[in-house]
């Protein structure tokens, strides 16, 4: 039952290339606040390849991006007209887009679709062992002031476990489900998590991306 789910720990290790899954998980912060500051023309660029390594790593950035179409388009929008400029259709007059408005939305809109591909790509190397191991590390400075960590990271391990075998699926038919039998599949009593330590590559992985934000 999902009430009675626990965490427990072991000592395996659960490293990606060497590095700590909480090192994956903050090189894609520093990535995004890095894609923060770029330039449309950079933009361009960081997405061709954001969407290259998505398809070398078997996902797909086309299905990242089609969920959150609707988004894109609102930003686009947004900015276009709410923004000062020389106006794209001068005969529409306050209610027509601006080339400025419609550059700095093609931005926002970009760099949103970039950080969707590449947590996309995070997230399948991860995998859900993965992502749990680095939220586990980030989150336990949190214990200190008395916040219980392991409860959040198990209500969060059971939504991937329901959640990701139907990320497929169209909302009708998610609701269809919903509304006819309850589920028979009932997630596991025990969440094993691989609770581990960084060491010196991480040390140097680390170091590298923050002096690069330093520097930029």
């Amino acid at each position: 039952m999902v009430a009675g789910t626990t965490i427990e720990t072991d000592g395996l290790s659960l490293r990606i290339w060497g590095l700590h899954p909480a090192t994956w998980l903050l090189c894609w912060v520093a990535f995004l606040f890095v894609v923060g500051g770029l330039p449309l023309s950079q933009l361009i660029t960081a997405g061709t390849v954001s969407c290259l390594v998505s398809l070398a790593t078997g996902t797909s950035p086309w299905s990242a991006i089609r969920r959150i179409r609707w988004v894109l388009v609102c930003a686009l929008v947004i900015y276009a007209l709410a923004t000062p400029g020389t106006a794209l259709w001068p005969l529409l007059g306050a209610y027509s887009p601006t080339f400025s408005g419609l550059a700095l939305g093609a931005g926002q809109a970009l760099r949103l679709a970039i950080a969707v591909v590449s947590l996309g790509v995070v997230l399948a190397k991860l995998g859900p062992s993965g992502v749990l191991t680095a939220l586990d590390w980030l989150l336990r400075p949190l214990a200190w002031l008395g916040c219980d960590a392991e409860r959040f990271i198990t209500r969060l391990w059971l939504t991937l476990y329901y959640v990701e075998p139907r990320r497929e699926q169209s909302f009708t038919q998610l609701l269809t489900e919903l509304q006819g039998a309850p589920a028979t599949h009932m997630a596991p009593a025990v969440v094993v998590l691989h609770r581990q330590f960084m060491d010196w590559r991480d040390a140097c992985v680390l170091g590298a991306m923050a002096l690069l934000l330093v520097i930029r």
